[in-house]
């Protein structure tokens, strides 16, 4: 057991040796290991710390037991950073004095949310508190907490704000007279003595880990500060032009302290960027830092000048800083960290001047450079105790758990990459040093604020209790006369558990009245409505029609049994009757209740109507249930109405059974279920209809069956067409002809409008056989085979090509014409009927469109695919299709709209704003394949056969690294057993017909960046080269014209990059002919040769080097140190490797007999950040840490 220094005579268990404390936040892959002793060590201690008694709670200097700071998500920089700034004497006081009076809200004043936050961490009894207060005035959205940043920029961010605020109040001038130290940045000519300075202020000392290109780091603060205040020597090309000497001289540059701060923050700077990688890294390096840290030799002293140029000594050591002093520094910090102050060494240090300072907190940054953990070890300088603020948790520190944020291996944990990041340290000045403010001895205008905040969190919390109590009611109104946009939206209130359902009642009517009064209707009046509950799929459970009932029914008592405390939710429906309605159809409680959608069917208007909720018995009979309705809709002729059952994705049954009872048609155990009724548009068209359906006895050919099935199978489509220019592009220019024949017969046209319009709801003479099994007629709804009929719509069939294709003359033709009006004819009294043609549906449709086009030859089936337009702006149009429809239906409206081929476009689909990829859907696949796709795009292009596909060709650019930015030429039909000349010949042609260039054949190498002979010969096939990615991008590489002839017999580019060792420099990417035809060796030779050729090296004096990593991308940039000392060179490298095998990477290749440049270090810095900006990838873009600015001070 080890017993520390300090007033509390505290003992320490054997955690004093453990793990990290305050968490155990893991970057393993950023860390390095440890020894298998420090992990046996290290291992069980958190645990025992955990377990540690009572006696060992952290409490302050009024015995409370420390608050910790929840994380908002990535927030822990500003946690460690606030509460240092409440373990800050001065700074807490001040805040504490600090008086609001302003008439602004306290939400928007940061120091009001920081005065408040930190009286909760000195009163309150929470383990842990918000921050988002105080985030909420810094200005932060709720996003912004997501983003981890500097703390050092927080900090400064911070007193920015505070200082803006402050303006005109006696706090004004605290940030300065706390934390500004200054300093002077100096130049001074060592041949006069004369210096130019420019005085400077700082808030924080950035103090580097490790020098620029050094090897290892400073060891202590003190080493760095010593580095910091050293100056440099201006000479050589960088002399210092000195007015009093009107010429250029060599002099000392650098910054000296004038005056260091009261509170001083020190920054360890261990974020650095690697020019050998060219990543962001983090410098782990043991940096160590004392409890008393003396400052006095780095104080620069007036009467101290910079030594002039006779000063010999100063040459080797011109620091402002005595050696002898620093070293005596440094020595003094090796007694460590983590102790209570000792006066004793203070005292000797204060005989050598005032800037003597002791340390008070330490915060830790634990990851690497892509992010990581912030905590902080912050003493009580109250008590002389430390402890380890790591978010909500705060524990008790050791002197040994501080000196381990020294960092390096040597702190003992196992992931070295947790060390300190930022100091705090306070002068040591009886006459200024602080005490904290006791609770007892708060301000008055703090006791105040205590109270009213006390009972602020205390009602905030009551209410949060109460409305964790509520039960959150929903009710949807419903009625046949309730508008769409009423019945789809629910009024959702939230009551006590002990209301009754009267209070709710009243509210219901109220919300409901004043809604259909703001619509400008006149809603039901209260004895026409009813409450009844349901369950959240709106299935009717019990009805409150009774005022008795109302009043004394609790709501509570709705809710399950057991239930009554977990549950939190109730559903209604606010049932609405007609006035001349004698009563409500009835809820019972003793029976099954079936909660039906009931849709209108309105035949003369050809629609569906809104479905309202209806509740049927299942003891209903079909007789009485059409009584019930006829008495719902007030209709006393409901004895002849139809009832439609929906079964399954695509039946329905007619129920017409009248002694049947409602449940004979189910055979599962359902509550909803959705029905068709012809009720509530009497009429002469409806009468007819009914008499057709009970001649021929099929319910598919009446129009009531065609109006729901149309409605059932109503998809909204929204489509972007071609521009004029794009469809006039298309047409004159884009058009290739050889890539365009095809065949008469495989020709897909649409036939005239006038035609489709006038024939399209003819029916067919063929229909579909009725199934008869019971297994057949059984569904996912559970209809036993008792059912009355089962006559559905059926898919649409795949059909040949000659079945489904239409010509331009088909119904031009008098013979085809008089074919049709026969067949039609043949139909007699239903298709006599005059608007069977026109079965107008779904109220939705806007009455300014009457344009209803194209009926597949799919309907010998049975389907009738619809094309309705619906809307039209600019290029974007909306339909509704049948979703049974195919795409080959679509296809042909679209080009008979755009007036183009139905084969010359494709689809793409988006599911947002932004953004599109080509459907893989095919023409016979059904509309419904789109259902959920927010926009289709037509995208032109040439007609392609059975086996092709479009594929993008770009410009193959050498002298551009980014692939991304090379340009796509243009698109072209290939199928696998395209010959790659022929490619090449339609490449050539839409080059001239495109671009105006007339290219030779030779100039056009094809090539593809997937495969390792990225070169296509032009005997070869497409899926030959490239298999089952002959769909792929390809890349047209042009030849220049002048080297054309090299291109003769069949040869194929290698891409080379020329190194040159003199004076390490890499020319551009260039490219030699090699053919391909040779053998092995001879290629190597023949490359040789035509290098020689190209850049007048003799092939003896060449050698070679390349990437054999399957990683490496297009430019295959390489280092040029790695060229110039790294790399392997030879005459022959490629072994057994066909050149050609290699043709996709770049081959570097230098002349062996040219001198080679010997680099200096400053050489090498130089051409890695030369090569890191020319190489280096885009970043993304880290959002800016802000705190919001007033332009207002609070007073």
């Amino acid at each position: 057991m080890v017993t520390p220094n300090g007033d509390q005579g505290v003992q320490f268990g054997p955690h004093e040796k453990g793990g990290l404390p305050g968490g155990d936040w893991n970057m393993s892959q950023a860390c390095q290991p440890s020894t298998s002793a420090e992990s046996a060590a290290i291992a069980p201690l958190a645990i025992t710390y955990q377990d540690t008694s009572s006696d060992l709670t952290p409490t302050d200097e009024n015995d409370h037991k420390y608050v910790g700071l929840v994380n908002q998500a990535m927030t822990c920089y500003l946690n460690s950073l606030l509460q240092t700034l409440y373990m800050t004497p001065e700074f807490r006081n001040a805040i504490y004095e600090w008086e609001y009076t302003s008439n602004r809200s306290e939400m928007q004043s940061i120091p009001c949310q920081l005065q408040k936050l930190f009286l909760l961490l000195q009163t309150s009894d929470a383990d842990s508190l918000e921050t988002k207060e105080l985030t909420a005035a810094f200005g932060w959205s709720s996003n912004e907490a997501y983003d981890q940043h500097d703390v050092q920029e927080l900090c400064r961010l911070m007193f920015d704000a505070l200082e803006m605020r402050w303006k005109g109040s006696k706090h004004e001038k605290l940030i300065e007279q706390l934390y500004r130290g200054t300093m002077e940045d100096f130049v001074a000519c060592r041949s006069c003595g004369r210096e130019s300075v420019k005085p400077d202020v700082f808030l924080d000392l950035p103090l580097a880990v490790k020098p620029f290109g050094a090897t290892e780091a400073f060891k202590s603060v003190e080493e760095a500060l010593g580095a910091f205040v050293q100056p440099e020597l201006l000479d050589g090309i960088n002399q210092y032009m000195c007015e009093t000497c009107k010429s250029k001289q060599d002099a000392h540059k650098g910054l000296r302290i004038t005056s260091f701060p009261y509170l001083l923050t020190i920054q360890l700077k261990r974020f650095d960027f690697d020019y050998t990688t060219f990543n962001r890294i983090k410098l782990n390096d043991r940096v160590s830092f004392p409890d008393l840290l003396d400052l006095n030799p780095f104080v620069h002293k007036p009467e101290e000048k910079t030594k002039g140029k006779d000063d010999e000594t100063e040459e080797e050591s011109p620091s402002d800083t005595p050696m002898d002093e620093t070293s005596s520094v440094i020595e003094a910090g090796k007694g460590g960290v983590g102790h209570r102050l000792d006066v004793v060494e203070a005292d000797r240090l204060l005989e050598k001047g005032p800037f003597v300072y002791e340390l008070f907190s330490v915060m830790v940054h634990q990851g690497n450079a892509a992010g990581g953990h912030y905590f902080a070890y912050i003493k009580n300088m109250d008590k002389s105790a430390w402890y380890c603020f790591n978010d909500t948790r705060v524990e008790i520190a050791t002197p040994l758990e501080v000196e381990k944020s020294f960092g390096g291996m040597q702190g003992g944990w196992t992931n070295s990459n947790t060390n300190a990041y930022m100091l705090m340290y306070r002068q040591v000045r009886k006459d200024k040093n602080a005490n904290f403010i006791r609770t007892v001895d708060l301000p008055r205008h703090m006791v105040d604020l205590k109270k009213k905040w006390k009972e602020q969190e205390e009602a905030k919390e009551e209410k949060r209790k109460y409305e964790e109590s509520l039960l959150k009611i929903t009710v949807h109104a419903n009625g046949v006369s309730v508008p769409p946009e009423i019945a789809s939206t629910p009024f959702e209130i939230s009551l006590p558990r002990e209301n009754t359902v009267e209070i709710l009642w009243n509210e219901v009517v109220k919300h409901f009245t004043s809604v259909f009064k703001e619509k400008g209707l006149e809603g039901p009046s209260k004895k026409n409505g009813r409450l009844i509950q349901c369950s959240y799929g709106k299935y009717m459970r019990a009805e409150f029609v009774s005022p008795a009932d109302m009043k004394k029914k609790k709501l509570l008592t709705l809710l399950p049994s057991g239930q009554m405390i977990v549950q939190k939710s109730l559903y209604f429906i606010y049932d609405t009757k007609n006035p001349k309605q004698p009563c409500f159809s009835p809820v019972h409680n003793d029976r099954k209740m079936y909660t039906c959608s009931v849709h209108l069917v309105k035949i003369k208007e050809r629609k569906v109507e809104q479905p309202f909720l209806f509740p049927i018995a299942e003891t209903e009979t079909i007789t009485r249930v059409r009584e019930l309705l006829g008495s719902y809709l007030c209709e006393k002729d409901f004895k002849d109405y139809r009832i439609v059952l929906e079964r399954g994705v695509d039946k329905f049954d007619l129920l017409d059974a009248p002694v049947k009872q409602f449940h004979d048609f189910f055979r599962t155990d359902v509550e909803h279920c959705i029905l068709y009724v012809d009720g509530g548009s009497p009429g002469e068209e409806t009468e007819k209809d009914r008499k057709l359906m009970k001649d021929i006895n099929r319910v598919e050919n009446s129009l009531m069956y065609q109006i729901i099935d149309r409605h059932k199978y109503s998809l909204k489509l929204r489509i972007e067409l071609p521009s004029q220019d794009e469809l006039s592009e298309h047409k004159n220019s884009m058009v290739v002809d050889e890539v365009c024949e095809r065949p008469p017969s495989a020709t897909v046209n649409c036939p005239p409008m006038e035609v489709i319009e006038e024939n399209l709801y003819a029916r067919v003479e063929s229909t579909p056989s009725v199934v008869s099994s019971t297994e057949d007629m059984e569904d996912d709804c559970g209809l036993s085979g008792e059912s009355v009929c089962n006559n559905t719509p059926q898919m649409s069939p795949v059909v040949s090509e000659g079945e489904d294709a239409w010509e331009t003359n088909h119904m031009d033709n008098p013979e085809n014409q008089q074919m049709l009006i026969a067949k039609i004819t043949s139909l007699g009294e239903f298709t006599a009927m005059e608007n069977v043609s026109h079965p107008y549906v779904d109220e939705v449709h806007s009455t300014t469109s009457s344009k209803t086009l194209v009926r597949s030859e799919g309907e010998k089936k049975g389907e009738t695919p619809i094309i309705h337009l619906l809307e039209e702006k600019d290029n974007v149009i909306l339909l509704d299709v049948d979703k049974r429809s195919r795409v080959r239906d679509l296809r042909l409206w679209l080009a008979k709209k755009c007036g183009i081929e139905s084969a010359t476009f494709s689809f793409h689909v988006t599911y947002g704003e932004t953004g599109s990829y080509e459907s893989n859907s095919k023409d016979e696949d059904a509309l419904d394949t789109w259902r959920t796709v927010h926009k289709l795009v037509m995208k032109l292009r040439p007609a392609l056969k059975e086996d092709e596909k479009m594929v993008k060709v770009f410009r193959f650019e050498m002298d551009e690294s980014d692939r991304d930015k090379w340009r796509l030429l243009f698109e072209i039909a290939l199928s696998p057993n395209s010959k790659v000349a022929e490619v090449k010949k339609k490449c050539q042609r839409l080059f001239r017909d495109k671009y105006q260039e007339d290219l030779q054949i030779e100039q056009i190498h094809l090539r593809c960046l997937k495969q390792k002979r990225a070169e296509l010969a032009d005997v070869e096939k497409v899926n030959e080269r490239l298999g089952v990615q002959w769909s792929e991008n390809l890349y047209v590489h042009l030849i220049p014209p002048e080297r054309i002839e090299e291109t003769k017999g069949g040869k194929q580019a290698i891409f080379v990059r020329r190194f040159r060792p003199s004076c390490v420099e890499v020319d551009k990417i260039d490219f030699v002919l090699v053919d391909p035809t040779l053998g092995m060796s001879a290629q190597v030779d023949n490359f040789k040769e035509a290098i020689s050729h190209r850049f007048h090296v003799a092939p003896e004096n060449i050698e070679f080097t390349y990437t054999q990593s399957a990683w490496e991308k297009w430019p295959f940039a390489k280092s040029r140190i790695d060229l110039h000392e790294c790399v392997q060179w030879n005459e022959n490298p490629f072994k057994d490797t066909l050149l050609t095998i290699i043709s996709h990477i770049v081959v570097y290749f230098r002349d062996k007999t040219e001198d080679r440049k010997a680099l200096t270090e400053e050489d090498r810095k130089l051409i890695r950040i030369r090569d890191m900006g020319q190489t280096a990838t885009v970043r993304r873009k880290e959002r800016a840490l802000r705190i919001q600015m007033s332009s207002f001070s609070e007073s």
